[in-house]
């Protein structure tokens, strides 16, 4: 992908781009070349005013994650030009590129609760929310574990996808979530006032790789109310 951006731009990976190639094109016998459309259709190309100054950058999706991530190669430096007729601007490979490093990675939630012996054999329910999304709400609900039962006072959580239990959600790394969840204390199979303990307080996990939220009975857990 490579874009235009307004003048001043340092970070094409954050930055909304003016104009950009959708998607590639794909390189062939080591060359790529695409035309800057514009963004809200990627059909129409657009004409750039002539006097007007414009950042030009894009992206190698070397490893085939269809987003930008470690392992890509991005454009370095940037390339500023003044539009005067149909221009073209050239980057050449590995001169004017570098590799992207140090982005948070994609990977799954694992929630893991110690210290729970008072509990064995009990289920646990988690859920992974939206920022600021009730985890009561199965609605809200954007990845859940599936009831494991605490033995030897320990448990781990994986996160699933609600409606299948046999793949962990891969979260987009950098992303934000809630995670709560409670100890079915009573086994009812339901969210019990004064009877089941529910984490406190709720958690924000930032994904950067596999993660794994350690919480420890009964400190990190109420009564629910």
């Amino acid at each position: 992908m490579f874009g235009v951006f307004t003048p001043g731009v340092t970070d094409i990976l954050s930055d909304t781009p003016l104009g950009a190639s959708e998607d590639g094109p794909a390189i062939a016998e080591g060359s790529a070349g695409g035309v800057a459309l514009d963004v809200a259709t990627y059909t129409t190309p657009i004409t750039f005013t002539g006097g007007e100054s414009h950042v030009i950058g894009g992206l190698i999706e070397a490893n085939g994650d269809d987003i930008p991530s470690n392992g890509d190669y991005i454009t370095d430096p940037l390339k500023t030009v003044v539009v005067d007729g149909d221009m073209v601007v050239e980057f050449v490979y590995p001169t004017d590129f570098i590799e992207v490093t140090g982005m948070p990675e994609s990977g799954t939630i694992t929630i893991r609760i110690t210290g729970a012996a008072d509990h064995n054999g009990k289920p646990v329910f988690w859920a992974v929310v939206a920022p600021g999304d009730s985890i009561l709400d199965p609605a809200n609900h954007l990845a859940v574990g599936h009831e494991p039962k605490i033995v030897g006072g320990e448990v781990d959580v994986v996160m699933y996808d609600p409606d299948n239990a046999t793949t962990p959600i891969i979260f987009t790394g950098g992303n934000s979530y809630d995670t709560g969840g409670i100890i079915d204390a009573n086994e009812d199979d339901v969210y019990t006032s004064g009877q089941d303990y529910l984490v406190n307080p709720i958690r924000t996990i930032v994904v950067d790789g596999d993660m794994i939220l350690e919480l420890v009975y009964p400190t990190d857990f109420m009564l629910a109310p």
